[in-house]
């Protein structure tokens, strides 16, 4: 048995969300006059960040705010687990706007959902930054009149009348934002990865959900609104059970993205060039490689250019190509020379305008891989037995063909790129897939060669740069960019529109091992402290001693922590500089002579998230015997699913 106990530095710094448990879960605004869910005639913009659970038997409300005269907002979850919108200004025909998007966002992953009233009585609705349907009304009733009635979330609401429904979301929610401005798509997406500080202009509701302990029993009955607006529209928690991992505020490490620059490339004449002989990284020679990225395509039908590298300026011989085919498919050419080559394609539509990760491996010479969003999807055999290197002797192109000769407009890349990594190494699946929505450290082993396009001002005037820095060689790898226009949201560094998450960082700067007197160490808790000790222990006695004295709080952690009566245990103490992307720790111990490691929790120790300045962390172990040497090991697991290990740390007990 363990228990690990997490003191944090600086309590601000979690990402909570609302776990809705789809039974009667559910969030209530009282009306009051001139609140923001009362839209009138204004413009407004409502933002929020769903993770549904499957239910394809009804459309789950997530935003209700209708009115006795049926004027309202209607958010809803649809039975396809796509999104619809209805924004009803009366009861004219012309007076309804209607939104879908029928996609399933079911799939366990968070989707950022935006609603926006335009100028004309243009409502747009944007699924994860993108633009999925429009509506244009000429209504007889140009306002939204919200009068007596509550705005709810979770649940729906009976029209007219607006009494409580019946139908309940399950899933989880996080970020709901009412603006009363017409947000554009670029504010939409610089914004929806990071937080707010609450003074944003025209910000008239902020629900965070960053409150409570994540998971732990919580005495709170309202979500409160952290805008600085005129009115505080804190929402009344209903039927929650606010306690454990659902129906509660959980943690969840969605907004940890560094919503880093892209670049944007205009499909007439924007290039990049980067050194390709020599030392350069895509030099690869005979060397296993993988070479990924990400891309947005905005055109369709179109031959469009990657990266090209070759041996000669006459686009013959040895060369590889990563590539966009004209049937829409991300392609890989590779050529050995004397016609030992081999051609791979997606089975992926790649210029959908949506965010893609693309990934070649080469490996043992001769096989070819091709991944799309961490998923092979394409291999081969290179033909021949002769050849075995890829020598390149001329600069690499990225977002081109050749350049500056020959070249011909389409092979330019309309769309955006990001995250160029080469490594000289064949990377697997697990770690292609793994890898592919994390910002790299640069450090890592085998990679040669990084460009993360992190620079400038997005949507600026950047006209003042003229390469793209490799994170690891820089200047003797950067990469030079022609044509670009450097100014603007189009040709330049742009905002980017998909989950990037920041290096994970936990700095352990302390660690101690003791053995301590039971009674000392639980005389040293508070109440709550003690219940949530017992409860890491044996969930079951907890909730039998929920509420119980201290008295008895201790009598039962004491026999569960001095099995062998000898009044001590086994303490494992270590302080934390910071937590970014930690999502927790195991443990594993060795006696000290062993060689088989043994992982003490089968559960997951939390971590704090997002806790810049760290934290303080107490284990105890019962487990460990009087009289024998052990080893302890930290197994640091990151919100991408890989590990570091810390340690090994001796004790003598």
């Amino acid at each position: 048995m363990l228990v690990l106990l997490i003191f944090p530095a600086f309590q601000s710094a979690h990402s909570n969300a609302l776990d809705f448990d789809g039974t009667n879960d559910y969030l209530e605004i009282p009306y009051t006059n001139g609140n923001a869910y009362d839209f009138d005639s204004n413009l407004f913009t409502v933002e929020l960040w769903i993770r549904p659970k499957s239910d394809t038997a009804s459309d789950n409300p997530l935003l209700a705010v209708i009115s006795s005269t049926f004027d309202g907002l209607l958010i809803s979850s649809n039975t396809t687990n796509g999104i619809s919108v209805e924004v009803r200004l009366g009861l004219g025909a012309g007076d309804v706007a209607y939104l879908d998007y029928a996609t399933d966002l079911a799939d366990g992953n968070w989707h950022h959902v935006a609603v926006v009233r335009d100028t004309g009585n243009v409502f747009r609705l944007y699924v994860d930054g993108d633009l999925k349907d429009t509506d244009t009304l000429t209504p007889s009733d140009t306002s939204i009149d919200i009068v007596g009635n509550p705005a709810r979330i979770g649940v729906s609401t009976v029209p007219a009348t607006g009494a409580l429904g019946s139908v309940y979301y399950e899933g989880r929610f996080d970020e709901l934002r009412v603006w009363w401005e017409a947000r554009t798509q670029t504010e939409i997406q610089n914004n929806m990865y990071g937080r707010l500080t609450g003074t944003e202009a025209n910000l008239r509701v902020y629900y965070n959900f960053n409150q409570g302990v994540a998971n732990e029993i919580n005495v709170i009955s309202t979500v409160l609104d952290s805008a600085s607006s005129p009115l505080s529209e804190n929402a009344s928690i209903k039927n929650f059970a606010m306690a454990n991992h659902f129906s509660n505020f959980v943690e969840e490490p969605h907004f940890l993205s560094t919503n880093s620059n892209v670049l944007d490339f205009d499909g007439t004449n924007d290039c990049v060039q980067a050194p390709g002989s020599g030392t350069s990284a895509f030099n690869v020679g005979t060397s296993d490689f993988t070479i990924e990225t990400w891309l947005k395509s905005t055109v369709t039908g179109a031959s469009q250019v990657l990266v090209v590298a070759r041996n000669t300026n006459t686009g013959v011989g040895k060369r590889y190509a990563l590539f966009i085919a004209s049937t829409n498919q991300a392609g890989l050419y590779i050529n050995l020379g004397n016609g030992e080559a081999a051609t791979l394609y997606s089975t992926t539509d790649v210029t959908d305008e949506s965010w893609h990760h693309v990934a070649v491996v080469r490996k043992s010479i001769r096989t070819v891989e091709l991944y799309v969003d961490g998923v092979l999807e394409d291999s081969d055999t290179i033909i021949g037995t002769n050849e075995d290197s890829v020598i390149i002797n001329q600069d690499v192109t990225i977002g081109c063909g050749h350049y500056p000769s020959p070249a011909t407009p389409v092979d330019f890349l309309t769309g955006q790129m990001d995250e160029l990594r080469i490594w000289h190494e064949a990377r697997t699946q697990s770690q292609i897939s793994g890898y592919k929505n994390r910002e790299l450290h640069g450090n890592e082993t085998n990679l040669e060669a990084y460009y993360k396009s992190n620079q400038g001002t997005a949507g600026a005037n950047n006209t003042a740069i003229s390469s793209v820095v490799d994170a690891i060689n820089s200047p003797a790898q950067n990469a030079s960019l022609n044509n670009f226009t450097l100014n603007g949201h189009v040709s330049n560094f742009v905002p980017g529109g998909y989950l990037l998450y920041s290096p994970t960082s936990v700095s352990i700067i302390s660690v101690v091992l003791e053995s301590v007197s039971v009674d000392e160490l639980l005389s040293s808790l508070d109440g709550k402290e003690l219940e949530l000790l017992l409860s890491s222990y044996d969930q079951s006695r907890a909730d039998n001693s929920s509420g119980s004295d201290r008295s008895k709080l201790i009598d039962e952690l004491t026999e569960l922590l001095d099995p062998d009566s000898d009044g001590k245990v086994a303490i494992f103490k270590w302080s934390t500089l910071e937590e970014l992307g930690t999502v927790g720790f195991y443990i594993d111990r060795k006696d000290a002579d062993g060689s088989r490691w043994m992982r003490i929790n089968s559960d997951l120790l939390p971590g704090l998230i997002d806790a810049p300045l760290g934290g303080e962390c107490l284990y105890a172990d019962p487990g460990a015997l009087p009289g024998v040497d052990y080893l302890y090991k930290l197994a640091e697991q990151e919100v991408w699913g890989s590990q570091r290990e810390y340690g090994p740390y001796p004790l003598g007990y």
